[in-house]
């Protein structure tokens, strides 16, 4: 009666260490196929703030340009309307 017993449990035991081992195998399919996609992810991102950065320091240096010119003009014009506004009584700058 003992042996009768002790194969479907051997059969049952291997039975549950098959679907372990396969279940190991199907979660890192997932993990590595989760991981795969998240480092696609993560690089397309990576490129995104590289170029954005670079954009963003464009910009930064065309800004310093601009005020300079800005500077520039204001420095060009403030000499000029100092004496139209104390010569004439109407505001001209």
């Amino acid at each position: 009666m003992g042996t009768g017993i002790s194969a479907p449990i051997a059969r049952l035991t291997q039975m549950v260490i098959h679907a372990r081992i396969t279940g190991l195998w199907v979660a890192g399919l997932a993990m590595g196929t989760l991981f795969a996609a998240l480092l696609v992810i993560v690089n397309r991102a990576d490129g995104l703030i590289v170029r954005r950065t670079d954009e963003l320091a464009q910009a930064n240096a065309e800004l310093r340009a601009a005020e300079a010119l800005r500077d520039d003009l204001t420095d060009m014009i403030a000499p000029i309307c100092t004496p139209l506004t104390t010569s004439t009584s109407a505001w001209i700058c």
